[in-house]
């Protein structure tokens, strides 16, 4: 973490922060002046190329601060400094998302495929660019898609931040040692469940079920939450289907979705019968999670060579 800033609280980090107010503050100036529906002349090209450059710069610092302030946040959700720093980030992606949004909408505005003949920054970012006239057909009007990115701080995303918090705050009682239980982080069970002993692994894999089932309720709250807002703003932007979206965002298609899925369950049977028959070989009459943890190999001595062959082709 120190090889990006010293701490949350340095004069190097707080610098940091500052440049990337400055940087949103001069893109949103840029953004400012946009009208849709420019034609494609050396006015247009020179401002292209000033936004390409300016969101390229944006989101190399931003990325890193954020990824330095999720270092922390990630494996102390209680660290109170950390959790401002993101706070605060939030509400500043919350204006670079509102940003974005008018540079697509500009960008899909324009002639692209003459765009990137008459620019080599267009051209180094093609497809981006064709992303963009695809994505820009999905936005709302800007008022509302202003208001959808400052809705989201206290709706989606704090949704999603309280789901992160719950689901690592919870402490769960499992006995390490039989008759001797004691709490523990839900990390540090579910790390139980590679653990040499079968016995061990089974006590924490069913004390992790239990867990969940306790707070089964308002987790189920956040992901509505999420989703919620995910499905309402999909219908929104025009999207046949929520999933089509998520497969524009993840640069696949329905096809290449549609061809993985067959082919897992294609090798489900496979798959069943192998597990199937590994119960079999380690004496358990059923498959259970916990029974086939990859530090547990005792069921391979019993097993000669040839003994393993036969059992293996039958």
């Amino acid at each position: 973490m120190t090889t990006l800033f010293p701490s949350l609280d340095s004069p190097e980090f707080a610098s940091a922060i500052q440049q990337l107010k400055s940087q949103i503050g001069e893109l949103e100036s840029l953004a400012q002046g946009l009208e849709p529906g420019a034609f494609v002349n050396s006015d247009s090209v020179a401002t292209a190329e000033k936004l390409i450059s300016a969101i390229n710069e944006l989101f190399e610092h931003g990325m890193t601060i954020r990824g330095f302030v999720s270092g922390y946040t990630s494996v102390d959700s209680r660290n109170e400094a950390a959790n401002a720093r993101e706070s605060e980030l939030r509400m500043l992606f919350a204006r670079v998302s509102m940003i974005v949004s008018r540079c697509t909408a500009w960008f899909g505005s324009l002639d692209t495929e003459k765009l990137i003949e008459r620019s080599d920054v267009a051209k180094e970012h093609a497809y981006a660019l064709r992303q963009a006239k695809i994505e820009a057909t999905h936005l709302m009007s800007q008022p509302e898609e202003d208001l959808a990115a400052q809705m989201a701080i206290s709706g989606g995303h704090a949704w999603g931040k309280l789901h992160d918090d719950l689901s690592s705050q919870i402490l769960v009682e499992v006995e390490k040692e039989l008759g001797k239980p004691v709490l523990l982080a839900m990390t540090e069970v579910r790390n139980l469940q590679i653990d040499p002993d079968r016995g061990v692994r089974q006590r924490a894999h069913n004390a992790e079920l239990a867990a969940w089932k306790q707070w089964e309720t308002p987790l189920a709250a956040t992901l509505n939450g999420v989703k919620g807002q995910h499905l309402t703003l999909a219908e929104r932007r025009g999207w046949d289907d929520v999933i089509d979206e998520s497969l524009f965002q993840n640069h696949i298609d329905r096809e290449t979705l549609d061809a993985m899925m067959s082919a897992a369950r294609d090798a489900f049977p496979d798959i069943h019968r192998y597990f199937a028959a590994k119960a079999t070989a380690s004496f358990h009459s059923h498959l259970r999670p916990s029974a086939f943890s990859g530090a547990d190999r005792s069921y391979q001595a019993s097993l000669s060579t040839p003994s393993a062959v036969a059992f293996a082709a039958k």
